[in-house]
């Protein structure tokens, strides 16, 4: 497969997935799995959908996608070595763990879940293409693709703590 091929086909796997996410979120508020939107959370702060997040509709669907277009191509090139599929599972794990331990309001919500999915995944699949970046092992248009993907999260998850969606 060439370059674009992968590119188009992971754009609209991620594209998939985050749709879905928003799927099953209006599904989960109609049947009162999570709060109404913007009412208020037992924290004493509004609760947010997925749409009042910028990471979770530019980041994950733009910067996320661009990412996971790299991990793709780690994966085909087959340069991605045990020990790291051991740091992507950790990874997963820890995300997991951090999520179910702590007091979610949501935790009941087919929403929750598959945005922890999700969210793991990202985390674990960015982590291993850091690696390979700092490693040269991703080089010419597709590093370039890769940090833009970044560049486009970071900017998204800025944004998200200067309109107060993390206090």
């Amino acid at each position: 497969m060439i370059l674009w091929d992968i590119f188009f086909i992971m754009f609209l796997f991620n594209s998939v997935i985050c749709i879905i996410q928003f799927v099953l979120q209006q599904m989960d508020s109609i049947n009162g799995r999570i709060p109404l939107r913007h009412s208020l959370a037992p924290a004493g702060r509004k609760f947010l959908y997925l749409q009042d997040f910028y990471t979770q509709t530019y980041g994950n669907l733009i910067g996320g996608a661009l990412i996971v277009n790299a991990f793709t191509h780690l994966v085909i090139r087959d340069q991605i070595l045990n020990t790291e599929w051991y740091l992507f599972a950790f990874i997963i794990a820890l995300f997991t763990y951090l999520h179910l331990t702590k007091n979610c309001v949501e935790r009941k919500s087919y929403r929750a879940l598959i945005k922890l999915i999700y969210s793991s995944f990202m985390a674990g699949m960015s982590v291993v293409v850091f690696i390979h970046m700092v490693n040269g092992q991703i080089y010419g248009i597709l590093l370039w693709i890769t940090i833009l993907g970044g560049l486009i999260y970071l900017v998204s998850y800025i944004l998200d703590i200067i309109a107060g969606h993390y206090k």
